[in-house]
């Protein structure tokens, strides 16, 4: 019953957050809130690959070669995840399965998570941004770096659930 209430709470939260979003209590449902969240994730995906590419610009001199390399990679596996994510396509008995095994607390819980991510990943860039003039710090990409892979493989779990 915690668990009911748990993603309750996330459903209700990500029905406030990302338009369309209405949760995975039948198919249609479904399918609308995997595609408003993966609009969300995109366009979240997008302002990162944005703010890298502004970075990288306007810090062309200033940045150290590990930093270059890792914004570089953060660019890289922005784009990949963006088409995977495009990919996937959300199959009616991958969710009656998630549904029969009363799982969808469970996903809404992994798109809450999906969603925060790729929040943080942008509010850590757009931090570096504004210290860009001071240097950025050899541990700051890195970080994000790691950030990024966290998204990454929250998206494949999600997509082990809603894909066939």
């Amino acid at each position: 019953m915690a668990r009911t209430k748990h993603g309750s709470r996330e459903i209700t939260y990500l029905s406030v957050t990302v338009p369309g979003y209405r949760g995975y209590a039948c198919w249609e449902d479904a399918r609308r809130s995997d595609c408003a969240l993966s609009e969300e994730v995109l366009s979240s995906l997008s302002d990162t690959v944005a703010a890298v590419d502004r970075m990288m610009r306007e810090g062309a001199e200033s940045l150290d070669s590990a930093a270059a390399g890792d914004l570089a990679e953060i660019r890289e596996k922005c784009e990949i995840m963006a088409k995977f994510l495009g990919d996937l396509s959300v199959s009616p008995s991958a969710i009656e399965e998630v549904q029969s095994r009363d799982q969808a607390g469970r996903l809404a819980g992994l798109d809450y998570l999906i969603l925060e991510k790729a929040g943080h990943i942008n509010q850590s860039l757009s931090a570096m941004e504004l210290e860009e003039a001071s240097g950025i710090p050899p541990e700051g990409p890195e970080s994000v770096k790691e950030l990024v892979d966290d998204l990454n493989d929250l998206l494949k779990e999600r997509a082990g659930l809603v894909a066939a």
